[in-house]
């Protein structure tokens, strides 16, 4: 697999009776991830940097489940970000494999819950088959960590938030935006609240979030 904003597969080996022993190579493009950059207190994250970003991330989003995978473990960490400041998806470990039968998707095999419970959709911690609307939930997460540069659920033990997020709704609190323009942050903000919505039918696809995504870009 070789897209623009996808890490490039350089060897991806797996064994044919389970995927434990599976083995994955990729291209490196540099030390530093997503997480990195929104941590930085001395780096400016503009509203264009950030719409620039979220186009990379969704882009490749869009391109992988195009063709029929599911990344499963997306967050900030797992997203590098190049020399020229553009976003590369990568760490492909959590991958599942999905197939359209029409026009619903279901898994070829069930999996126990990947990723890291912070930007997990809700309906993996029921056991449910995920589907790819539970990448939307995981970048929906991050779309909110590059506005708040703050952790998700800081203080929280992994527990609690496994809880709360199935049996109250909880979601990442609510933040102060600072772009030139509060109806950039309003669309934005109802964005990624559209895409955290517990149920995953109420969530946009992928191809649906660059669309919204697009017009944002501000001139200048």
């Amino acid at each position: 697999m070789d897209r623009g904003n996808i890490g490039k597969f350089l060897l991806l080996n797996s064994s044919q009776h389970t995927e434990q022993n599976s083995l994955i190579i990729m291209e490196y493009a540099g030390k530093k991830n997503l997480l990195t950059v929104i941590s930085d207190p001395y780096k400016k994250i503009s509203f264009n940097r950030k719409i620039r970003f979220c186009q990379d991330i969704i882009s490749a989003i869009t391109y992988i489940h195009d063709s029929g995978i599911m990344h499963l473990d997306l967050k900030p960490s797992n997203v590098i970000v190049t020399s020229d400041d553009r976003c590369k998806l990568g760490d492909f470990g959590c991958r599942e494999s999905v197939q359209y039968q029409d026009k619903t998707t279901t898994l070829k095999r069930t999996s126990s819950l990947a990723g890291t419970a912070a930007y997990a959709a809700p309906e993996l911690f029921n056991g449910e088959v995920p589907t790819p609307k539970a990448d939307i939930y995981s970048f929906a997460i991050t779309m909110w960590q590059m506005t708040s540069r703050k952790i998700p659920y800081h203080g929280r033990g992994q527990s609690e938030i496994i809880f709360k997020v199935v049996s109250s709704n909880l979601r990442p609190d609510e933040v102060q935006c600072h772009s030139t323009s509060k109806y950039e942050d309003a669309e934005f903000k109802m964005l990624y609240e559209r895409a955290w919505s517990a149920d995953p039918d109420l969530r946009p696809t992928a191809r649906e979030v660059k669309s919204l995504l697009d017009p944002m870009t501000c001139s200048g």
